[in-house]
């Protein structure tokens, strides 16, 4: 049974998608068992476990097939996500909406796919998991729902991974906030037992009114070391509420990540894609946290919208402070560029508007409002310059928790 679909429902969808953090250039082989299970149930010889984002289709786990990304747009499993139940196709080669795929026509010469959604506990649909064939089949109800046994697993295992995920993270606030509060109390403790060590001298020499006085002293030292240490305590649980685990990159190895996720994006519209980083920092490691998510959304959308033999360039540098450093991400693109009421609507987020690429690839502008809603969680800030006719320079700054600057 098809969902009704709404751009608001694809948005939270995508967002549910986010909270999974999930780094797409890391293999998956938890799931690999699960997609070989899926190709023998089905006694078809291609099977694949898909997540959609907001443009992209990702594939976590492939067998009896080489698997890349692809655009959302492209992929038989956009329609698997807007069912209940699963998606069917017969004659993938006659079929307007796959013919012309490579996946179709190409060397794979696919004819049959049969998917089924990967739903979260709150109704999303996040994935897909499909098997396909080179010739016409047909799928039993019955093996239908072992299918969607398998992709409950599957979202069993992202949420595990979730949760292991949060515990690390919650395990390692732990830990700093034990520093931070041995740091912090150590001074104010040391003067407390200097007091006492007074207070003995005058109980000795019988001076009970200057005894008097340091006892008050005390007890305002002992009720203001409470103080500062539920402060640091609530302080680092609220930290522990509202992010997820850190782990640690560096700028060589975002280069890569991102030229691994993007290249084959770009390589397919003939564009120069290239990312530069800056001298300086280069071997500094930093929280990774978001940002392939935001500047990959944002690196989709130039893209999308750059013309064939154009060109999508992006720069990242850091700058370090006492906190941590500052990321700053420039994305530039030689594309169709926006209006500057376009801009400030984006901008602002107050709406979003169906958009169309150059390769007639159909958009509701979520990557972009997803990047933006990260980036404000992050505190963040967005600029963006853009001229119709003349692309657009999409300027991130973030601060991120760097190494040095945990635990010190």
């Amino acid at each position: 049974m098809a969902l009704e679909f709404s751009a608001q429902k694809e948005f939270e969808r995508v967002l549910k998608l986010a909270e999974y953090d999930i780094d797409y250039t890391s293999d998956h082989p938890i799931l690999n068992d699960l997609s070989r299970l899926a190709a023998h149930i089905a006694g078809m010889p291609i099977s694949q476990i898909n997540l959609l984002g907001p443009n992209t289709q990702w594939t976590l786990s492939s067998f009896g097939m080489q698997a890349d990304q692809i655009p959302k747009n492209e992929s038989v499993c956009q329609f698997t996500i807007l069912e209940t139940d699963f998606f069917e196709a017969k004659g993938l080669d006659t079929d307007e909406r796959f013919k012309e795929r490579d996946y179709v026509k190409g060397d794979l010469q696919l004819k049959y796919y049969f998917g089924v959604p990967i739903t979260t506990k709150d109704g999303h649909n996040i994935g897909s998991v499909c098997v396909m064939d080179r010739k016409l089949n047909a799928f039993p109800p019955e093996k239908a729902e072992m299918l969607s046994i398998i992709a409950n697993n599957v979202l069993t295992i992202l949420d595990q991974i979730k949760s292991m995920k949060d515990l690390k993270h919650e395990i390692e606030e732990m830990e700093e906030s034990a520093k931070k509060l041995t740091h912090d109390i150590r001074g104010p403790i040391n003067g407390i037992i200097g007091l006492s060590q007074i207070a003995e001298e005058q109980l000795k020499d019988g001076n009970l009114e200057d005894l008097k006085s340091i006892n008050t002293m005390i007890h305002k030292s002992s009720s203001s070391l409470m103080d500062l240490a539920e402060e640091i305590l609530g302080a680092h649980k609220q930290d522990i509420e509202a992010n997820s685990i850190l782990k640690y990159i560096t700028l060589k190895d975002l280069k890569n990540k991102l030229e691994t996720l993007f290249n084959p994006q770009a390589e397919t519209k003939k564009l120069n894609f290239e990312v530069k980083i800056g001298i300086e920092h280069r071997e500094l490691k930093f929280s990774k946290q978001h940002l392939l998510q935001i500047i990959g959304n944002l690196v989709t959308n130039a893209i999308k919208f750059t013309p064939e033999e154009g060109s999508v360039s992006i720069n990242l540098s850091l700058e370090t402070n006492e906190d941590g450093a500052q990321l700053i991400g420039i994305i530039k693109d030689t594309g169709i560029g926006m209006l500057q009421d376009q801009v400030e609507n984006l901008i602002r987020g107050e709406e979003i508007e169906s958009t169309v690429g150059t390769r007639k690839e159909r958009g509701f502008g979520f990557g972009f409002q997803l990047a933006r809603r990260l980036i404000q969680s992050l505190n963040g800030s967005l600029d963006i310059k853009s001229e119709q006719g003349s692309g657009t320079e999409v300027t991130v700054s973030l601060h991120v928790a760097s190494e040095f600057s945990v635990g010190t």
